[in-house]
């Protein structure tokens, strides 16, 4: 299985690479325009919501989390 995260430009670890799934949230209802600050996560199954810093907004307790604007 894959493991996801977030490295910049200098290869420094942003977001660590532990998540199963990481997704840009979408920010409007066009569905084109992602979100550069906030990503959908799955870790142990479970969604969660984490900033681009890595911090976790809404903890990793939900099967699903849809996009919203």
């Amino acid at each position: 299985s894959h493991q996801h995260g977030v490295v910049n430009g200098n290869g420094q670890i942003i977001i660590p690479i532990m998540y199963e799934n990481l997704t840009g949230v979408r920010i409007n209802s066009n569905k084109t325009a992602w979100s550069q600050e906030y990503y959908t996560a799955r870790l142990h199954r479970k969604m969660g919501i984490i900033s681009k810093n890595g911090d976790i907004i809404l903890p990793f307790e939900y099967d699903i989390i849809y996009d919203f604007n």
